[in-house]
């Protein structure tokens, strides 16, 4: 998948900073963010998403074609995804079903770079 380098034909009226996107995805019914953030990972050429799941950790999950988690690290928030201070899981699916989960280096260390995830050893 390529990176965009470039938009056109955005709306005059879209928000184009980070708080005007989030402010446009609130959803005044529910009180809740409908905006889910996602990056591009330049290793794996995949847009992965980032979940801040509270004021300590980010968890970031990559998706196989079938959409199922695949990878699923977790850091301290703000900890830069080249950093080898990542608890990487892995997913394994068979015909949509899931069969098991393995860690990266078979321990539950914070001690794995998000972007190699495609290159750890799982066991």
């Amino acid at each position: 998948m390529a990176r965009p380098d470039s938009v056109s034909a955005i709306p005059e009226n879209f928000p184009t900073t980070e708080h005007g996107l989030h402010r446009a995805s609130f959803d005044p019914n529910y009180s809740v963010d409908v905006m889910e953030p996602l990056s591009y990972n330049p290793a794996t050429g995949a847009l992965e998403r980032a979940l801040q799941v509270d004021k300590n950790w980010t968890i970031r999950v990559s998706n196989d074609t079938s959409n199922n988690p695949v990878y699923q690290g977790k850091a301290v928030v703000g900890s830069a995804t080249s950093a080898a201070v990542w608890q990487v899981t892995q997913f394994n699916w068979s015909s949509g079903n899931f069969i098991s989960q393995l860690w990266a280096d078979s321990n539950e260390n914070f001690d794995n770079v998000w972007d190699s995830v495609s290159a750890l050893t799982y066991g």
